[in-house]
């Protein structure tokens, strides 16, 4: 009698576990089909995202670049100089209606300082070297987007300088966007999509996968789920973080 008792016993478990492997495997098919659409509709390119695209040129030829006692003509970006921390270098070249068809640059800086004059005039200045209540914050790299007077300023020079405090980013120069403020930054948003989906679908799944603890009545079951949901939440997070989606 004991014995057909466990051995039911042992059977229910069995069905129990079965019955949650197959709930949790439905959710990662379901998750994998969400992000297989959601990959398939973000490579198509809309009407609005191909026009929005078309406002947007790249400004990476034709430079002067100088730094140290060398200048550099006809320079394309993105380079990477071999200069010290907290040595300074300059881009420039002149404004004309040609190479600046729209009046907003998108600049990337990469844990340094960026200033842009026009001319004689600072129309920019970014400075990373932040404090807080004397302690120094970590180094931001980040999105800028800086308006330029064309019209006003056609024929003068615009110069911009960097200068980082890092010896991975020490001469490095970005390539540079000119274009519309929102088609700009949509730009971004495209560049980042796969990340994007990726990072959501992964939270999404590992939330999932939480909810699926509260169904499973095998503690050694439980923990594992547990720390498999929290693995994954933790890379979601991470991936959306790394993005330069926020920055």
């Amino acid at each position: 009698m004991f014995r057909s008792k466990e051995k039911w016993m042992n059977s229910m478990q069995k069905e129990q576990k079965n019955s949650t492997v197959k709930k949790i495997s439905n959710i990662i098919l379901l998750i994998v089909i969400l992000l297989t659409l959601g990959l398939l509709i973000l490579s198509t390119e809309t009407p609005e995202l191909e026009m929005n695209r078309k406002k947007v040129a790249p400004l990476n030829s034709d430079w002067m670049v100088s730094y140290r006692n060398t200048v550099v003509t006809n320079f394309t970006l993105p380079y990477d100089i071999d200069l010290d921390p907290g040595e300074t270098y300059t881009i420039q070249r002149k404004i004309t209606e040609e190479d600046f068809p729209y009046s907003i640059m998108r600049l990337r800086s990469s844990m340094m300082d960026i200033r842009v004059t026009v001319g004689e005039e600072v129309i920019f200045d970014y400075n990373i070297t932040d404090t807080f209540s004397g302690f120094h914050l970590p180094y931001p790299s980040s999105w800028q987007l800086v308006r330029l007077p064309v019209q006003e300023n056609l024929g003068k020079v615009l110069k911009i300088t960097f200068t980082s405090p890092t010896k991975e980013f020490a001469g490095y120069l970005n390539p540079i966007l000119i274009g519309e403020g929102e088609a700009l930054i949509m730009d971004v948003i495209y560049e980042n999509r796969i990340n994007l989906v990726v990072a959501i679908l992964i939270s999404l799944l590992s939330l999932a996968a939480f909810t699926v603890v509260f169904w499973v009545k095998d503690p050694s079951v439980r923990k594992q789920i547990t720390h498999l949901a929290s693995f994954g939440l933790v890379c979601g997070i991470w991936i959306f973080s790394e993005s330069t989606l926020l920055q």
